[in-house]
């Protein structure tokens, strides 16, 4: 069995893992040299918001206007409402989150922290405008009203909507859905679309990584190595302290291993002169239906490597075997 924490293995008979049972002391007794010096060796974001993000948000608002224009027309149209908004929901907020990480990740945005607060605003602004757009359709089936007015008056879309909840607008099963029910229900998609948005831009700005020594995203580099490792020395420890030595040891893992560890590395395909490694442990299983599921557990991400190791690691990874290709190109030409 492989720790979690550190990668090491821990031996029949152990009860917990010896390498990590070590490093109790020191976490005891607050932060270490060692691990302050540790924490600088992987990569953290400059914290900075570029001001082209003065141009992003002008069309990412004109972008949620309009996406919120459709899924309220849906939202009104669509018949049997109860039963498909709640696919259209989640739809629109994983939408209005996409467009928002989008935007912080083009705009080179290199702060999770305010990712978080933008995700936060645009998710306001969208939900503020589905609300319009929402009264503007429901009530121009029967009047004519200016949907420019309507979204300059917050007060009377707040109005209109109490008028709204107080009678309902649609059933389910031919019982009316108003009042605290439908107060209910619309907290729960205000809920939805906020936090959609907050969650897709903090992993958009989070799970990438920055070089800013040209000014561009670095990319995930196409090949990974799957291995298993024997020794008994703590995998992780050797890689933050960048000893590639451990290449000797390992083996190749198989198709039918249940576990083994992965490295993943990115690069800046620009500069060629920035780089990082990520260290997983991989467990397959079944799940319900008996289909292989791969369980991925991060030992730690984006350690900071020099070019040379990068090479060094690179040149252990390899290319898909061809059998498996052919497979592959097999499978997608009967899908076709």
């Amino acid at each position: 069995m492989l720790c979690e924490k550190c990668g090491r293995k821990i031996n029949d008979g152990e009860t917990f893992c010896s390498g990590c049972a070590k490093k109790r002391q020191s976490r005891e007794n607050g932060t270490t040299a060692d691990s302050r010096s540790a924490k600088g060796k992987f990569y953290s974001h400059s914290g900075r918001i570029s001001p082209t993000l003065l141009i992003g948000i002008p069309i990412l608002i004109v972008i949620s206007v309009l996406l919120a224009f459709v899924y309220s027309y849906l939202v009104i149209y669509i018949p049997i409402f109860g039963y498909l908004n709640f696919l259209i929901t989640p739809l629109f907020a994983l939408s209005i989150g996409f467009a928002s990480g989008i935007t912080l990740y083009l705009c080179k945005s290199r702060n999770s922290l305010f990712s978080v607060f933008f995700g936060f605003l645009t998710g306001i602004i969208a939900l503020y405008a589905t609300w319009v757009s929402f009264e503007y359709i429901f009530i121009n089936k029967s009047h004519d009203i200016s949907f420019m007015k309507l979204a300059a008056d917050p007060i009377g879309v707040w109005e209109i909507a109490c008028k709204i909840a107080k009678t309902g607008w649609y059933s389910v099963k031919n019982a009316p859905v108003k009042g605290t029910m439908l107060w209910i229900y619309w907290g729960l998609e205000a809920l939805l679309i906020v936090s959609g948005s907050v969650f897709m831009s903090y992993v958009f700005v989070s799970t990438s990584v920055f070089c800013e020594l040209c000014g561009n995203w670095t990319k995930d580099h196409d090949k990974q190595l799957d291995f298993k490792y024997f020794s008994g020395d703590g995998l992780k420890e050797r890689l933050i302290g960048h000893d590639f030595s451990f290449l000797n040891d390992i083996t190749e893992a198989k198709d039918t291993d249940s576990e083994f560890y992965r490295i993943t590395c990115t690069e800046c395909s620009n500069c060629k002169k920035f780089f990082t490694l990520s260290l997983f442990r991989i467990t397959k299983g079944l799940d319900k239906n008996g289909r292989e599921r791969e369980k991925k557990t991060f030992i730690f991400q984006n350690l900071l490597i020099n070019q040379e190791l990068f090479e060094q690691i690179t040149g252990h990874m390899k290319p898909e075997p061809l059998e498996n290709a052919e497979k592959s190109v097999a499978n997608a030409k009967s899908a076709g």
